[in-house]
């Protein structure tokens, strides 16, 4: 990770992210859910051989009451096992459901029989919450759940 969580929202640590195990849905927080301040979060997952994927997933915690907002957009950066790299970004759309789940398919992306080196996901802040919402002015958090690859 390019940041560490915030520290009132880190107890799981950066495994919480891939340890299998899904965060609460309707309290952010558990050791499950990390937290981030305001920043950007960029997240790299190294294998440790060339791996082939379908899809790639993960969850957001979208409490407004909270300062806590669901990114607007992910990037996706595969580094491919055959030297070509492979940008996606996908845009969450803007709804007050308290978790967002996301699913990337791969399969149109990577071609047949291609593995992964590696992918970095980046997710930009919300941004500055708006007016005349709790926290207007103030950078939003993200809170990020179990990243799953399969």
């Amino acid at each position: 990770m390019n940041v560490e969580p915030h520290k009132a929202y880190n107890a799981g640590g950066k495994q919480a992210l891939i340890n299998g195990i899904s965060g609460n849905n309707k309290r952010y927080g558990d050791k499950e859910w990390l937290g981030f301040s305001g920043d950007d979060v960029e997240i790299t997952i190294d294998f440790e051989n060339p791996t082939e994927i379908n899809s790639i997933s993960t969850r957001f915690y979208n409490g407004n009451g909270q300062w806590i907002y669901a990114p607007k957009e992910v990037t996706l950066f595969f580094k491919l096992n055959d030297g070509r790299t492979i940008l996606s970004k996908t845009k969450i759309e803007t709804n007050n459901n308290l978790v967002k789940t996301i699913i990337i398919s791969t399969k149109e992306m990577i071609p047949k029989n291609i593995k992964v080196d590696y992918v970095k996901i980046t997710i930009l802040n919300y941004g500055v919450i708006p007016d005349g919402k709790q926290g207007a002015g103030h950078k939003a958090w993200t809170f990020i759940d179990e990243i799953i690859v399969q």
